[in-house]
This record gives structure tokens, C-alpha cells and sequence, in this order.
């Protein structure tokens, strides 16, 4: 009788910016061995020890694009979101969307995104790579 392997969780968020009401902020990662022409995506990323989900939010916002948000200015959309990455791990994401007035000026680090895109609501399904990321675009869109 074999025994099954243990399955790694990693906390993570992703905050998705809108503008106005019809612009959504996504970010590219460069080109890699897969998929070869990089991704879009949405802010994401992980849960430090002793932080919350909303205050990892606002850092993750503020390290990926230089954008400056108040906490309270997120809404959580959805936790407990499980992203199976592999047979050993797995991600658990809680979603956030922060709405802007208008597109402002963004500053990627260029250590994780080489570009992003202001994409109108209606397109960002087709512009998204992940499966994941569609699946928690529709959580965040309606």
C-alpha cells in the first residue's frame, strides 16, 4: 500500500486593479522556457510570515507597480481560492480588487514584469494565459 505524497500549501494573493469602468491593469512576465512569449497576469504573489492577506495586497501592489493604496481601499472578493500547481503544491490565494477612478501611471519591477497594459474588460478572459487566472477573473468581474 503506497503512501500518497504531502502537498506544500503557499498563501498567496492577487489584487486586481480597475480604472474607470471598463480598464483592468494587467502585467506581463518576460518570456521564459514556458510559455515562450511570457504572460499576462493580475498583481499576485505571497503571504509573508505574520502578514495578512490585505496588508500582503498592498505590498505586492506597491512592489509590482509602484502604486501607492490604502488597505482599506481593497475589497476581498473570494479566500481560500486553491490553485493546484503541482503533485507537491499547492497555491491558496485570497482575491482582492481595488477601483481606481481612472488608469494612472504604473512602474513595473523589472525584476519580476517587463510591461503592462491597461486592457478593457471585455478582453482580459482572451489576454490571460493561466486557467487559474480566468477562473479568478470571473470571480472578480462580477
Amino acid at each position: 500500500m503506497g503512501r500518497g505524497r504531502a502537498v506544500r500549501t503557499r498563501e498567496s494573493i492577487e489584487c486586481w486593479v480597475l480604472a474607470g469602468s471598463d480598464l483592468v491593469l494587467l502585467l506581463h512576465v518576460a518570456a521564459g522556457a514556458f510559455p515562450p512569449d511570457g504572460f499576462w497576469q493580475p498583481v499576485t504573489g505571497g503571504i509573508e510570515r505574520d502578514e495578512s492577506p490585505r496588508d500582503a495586497a498592498v505590498r505586492e501592489v506597491w512592489e509590482e507597480t509602484a502604486l501607492r493604496l490604502e488597505p482599506d481601499a481593497l475589497v476581498q472578493v473570494a479566500e481560500g481560492v486553491v490553485v493546484p500547481i503541482s503533485d507537491s503544491l499547492q497555491v491558496v490565494k485570497t482575491l482582492f480588487v481595488v477601483h481606481l477612478r481612472s488608469p494612472v501611471a504604473v512602474t513595473t519591477s523589472p525584476d519580476e514584469h517587463d510591461g503592462h497594459r491597461w486592457c478593457p474588460r471585455g478582453d482580459v478572459g482572451g489576454a490571460l494565459t493561466w486557467e487559474s487566472n480566468r477562473s479568478t477573473w470571473g470571480l472578480v468581474r462580477n
